[in-house]
């Protein structure tokens, strides 16, 4: 399988046609080099590899519509328009992590939970306090669409196939997979900070 711009244009608004609109798809991601480029890029602008990697995906999913749509017009080269989709939701990533209320750090957060003095009410309180402090200091930690899914997922109840249309993955798989991955970076931090896995074993 090869990969040529005027091709995957025309067939990529084939949605009647799965096949094709999918072998597309695949054609893009594996042949054309164009995600790949665009990981060198995100990687130079200092963005982690699994926010990079979230990126490429949302902007393919940009790319797909703009086509279909007629949004994208072929006077710029499809690399050109894909590598400026992905600066653009690394910029407004950077943005929206400098607007986020501050999170107390993890370490002095779990030692409140050992203080001396308070009620067996008062103490209860805290500690579901501290524990809402720390996960929510944990989450902080994960990318914007990490942290949007696992919301949706255990505060919404969300279904996957309703959170793969809200995020923009691609599949019901694609959606299990990512907050798989996603979980797994949370577990990975957890683990990573002693006192807050202390804590967290200890409340639950």
């Amino acid at each position: 399988m090869y990969f040529t711009e005027a091709r995957f244009l025309r067939d990529v608004k084939q949605t009647g046609e799965r096949k094709i609109y999918q072998k597309a798809l695949l054609s893009f991601c594996r042949y054309s080099g164009i995600p790949q480029k665009a990981r060198r890029v995100l990687y130079r602008l200092k963005c982690r590899p699994e926010d990079a990697e979230e990126i490429v995906q949302d902007a393919t999913v940009i790319m797909v519509k703009a086509v279909q749509t007629g949004a994208y017009e072929s006077r710029s080269k499809l690399s050109t328009y894909f590598v400026g989709v992905c600066k653009n939701l690394h910029a407004n990533r950077g943005r929206a992590q400098k607007n986020k209320p501050p999170h107390l750090p993890l370490e002095p957060i779990a030692a409140l939970a050992v203080a001396d003095g308070p009620t067996s009410e008062t103490e209860h309180r805290l500690d579901q306090h501290v524990l809402d402090e720390l996960v929510s200091s944990l989450l902080a930690l994960l990318s914007d669409r990490c942290q949007k899914g696992l919301e949706l997922l255990y505060l919404s109840n969300y279904s996957l196939e309703q959170i793969g249309v809200e995020l923009g993955y691609s599949s019901y798989d694609s959606a299990k997979s990512g907050l798989h991955k996603c979980l797994n970076r949370l577990r990975k931090y957890v683990r990573e900070n002693a006192a807050a896995a202390q804590f967290i074993k200890q409340f639950l």
